[in-house]
């Protein structure tokens, strides 16, 4: 399907991804412990993983259990620290750069394309929050990107190929739908990669037809349905719950997404994410600062993404339909439905919307747009100072949200500067 890579771009790949995997630890690990309490959505997550830990309870029935059994193991192993909470995303978040890189490359077979998609993914404040809060977002991404690209991997000609790319992305999708259902919009790109797939055998005559089909409805249908209900299995052992608790969780949890009527303060309609219209703060906390003559200083974590990228996302857009159409080019095509997947059925839910809804879409759009700096790049000497003029922008925007995304205590004053729209506040 892709032609495989050479040793040599192997191993620099290795050594790139690990120099970059310790850059993310320092830059996303610092200050993972605060704040000391918890806050948003890991009120109710982190707490039921507790309730899970020690068998106790299981609050929190609007999401399926495989994100709270993942915390609950790390407080097993770590202990019940704040950082402990959010370890799991930490990781997550470390797992989907490294795959949106591996999957730019696989796509555009272009090494500095996929380099400039995980730089994006790195310096923006979207994906930052998600990896930094003990809540299910960034393992539901991590699953989502592992299963498109074990689909990507399979070789048709080879049996053994074939059964394990299949059955690993069929299990990770399972796990993925298991974390939360919005993972259910996989089936678009994971449906692009088959329908590629197919077609290719059909040149080629790698694997028979029906052993295809028998094959693909084993590991990419019955499959994921046996390994999202695997993680359920601990509730019957909960106390005060059974096996029929199982099945009546389903019902809590599509009942709560349908019903939900209550709206937020920092609910956002689905049409305002890529124009970064309104934020979520996700803490937000004041103090006397001894450091600062007894000043009053504020700590927050502001869910919000790096305008500079944002707010060039709706030409990525425009810029991705018109090459799809003009020069069929399947990569961009495959980006391109699969954000929209990811964003337009928010479009025909009532409930209340917030920003960080558009975290796995995002992560297509930087694969387009890492691909459209390349573009730039390799026109010449004056695309190669405009993008890097564009990547030091990315940067510096990001070290001016940094305090705010890491709730370092800033004056009122700093923080107000931050506000450029009433609709940010």
């Amino acid at each position: 399907m892709w032609p495989p890579k050479p040793a040599s771009d192997s191993h620099q790949d290795r050594n790139f991804l690990i120099l970059i995997a310790i850059f993310y630890l320092i830059l996303y690990g610092f200050r993972l412990w605060q704040p000391g309490n918890m806050y948003f959505d890991e009120v109710y997550q982190v707490s039921t993983a507790q309730e899970i830990l020690h068998l106790e309870g299981y609050t929190e029935t609007s999401h399926p259990p495989l994100g709270m059994l993942a915390i609950a193991g790390s407080i097993f192993i770590f202990g019940n620290h704040p950082w402990a909470w959010r370890l799991v995303s930490l990781f997550s978040g470390l797992g989907s750069l490294i795959l949106i890189f591996l999957i730019s490359k696989k796509l555009f077979q272009n090494q500095r394309a996929a380099r400039f998609s995980l730089f994006l993914f790195m310096f923006d404040g979207l994906p930052f929050t998600q990896a930094r809060i003990g809540i299910h977002n960034a393992q539901m991404l991590f699953l989502i990107l592992l299963s498109i690209f074990c689909l990507m991997n399979c070789d048709l000609a080879s049996k053994k190929n074939r059964r394990l790319s299949l059955f690993l992305s069929g299990f990770f999708w399972g796990l993925a739908l298991c974390t939360k259902w919005v993972s259910m919009g996989a089936l678009v790109p994971l449906v692009l990669v088959y329908k590629k797939l197919w077609e290719d055998n059909e040149k080629k005559h790698l694997a028979g037809k029906r052993t295809l089909i028998k094959e693909s409805i084993l590991f990419l249908t019955l499959l994921p349905i046996v390994f999202y209900f695997i993680p359920f299995m601990v509730i019957p052992f909960i106390k005060g719950l059974s096996w029929q608790t199982i099945w009546v969780y389903q019902v809590l949890m599509a009942t709560y997404h349908s019903h939900l009527k209550v709206g937020h303060e920092y609910g956002s309609t689905w049409w305002s994410w890529p124009l970064l219209l309104r934020p979520i703060q996700y803490f937000y906390e004041t103090r006397l600062s001894a450091f600062l003559l007894k000043r009053e200083t504020i700590s927050t974590i502001l869910c919000i993404g790096n305008p500079s990228i944002f707010w060039t996302l709706p030409a990525v857009f425009l810029f991705s339909i018109w090459k799809s159409i003009t020069e069929k080019l399947w990569p961009v095509r495959f980006a391109l439905i699969s954000s929209l997947a990811f964003w337009l059925p928010w479009s025909l839910i009532s409930r209340v919307k917030f920003f960080h809804y558009f975290y796995v879409s995002f992560a297509f759009l930087v694969i387009l747009l890492g691909w459209i700096l390349d573009q730039i790049w390799t026109s010449g000497k004056n695309g190669k100072i405009l993008v890097g003029i564009y990547l030091l922008l990315i940067v510096g925007l990001f070290i001016y949200w940094y305090p705010l995304y890491t709730a370092i205590p800033i004056t009122k004053e700093i923080f107000e500067s931050h506000l450029w729209f009433k609709s940010w506040a």
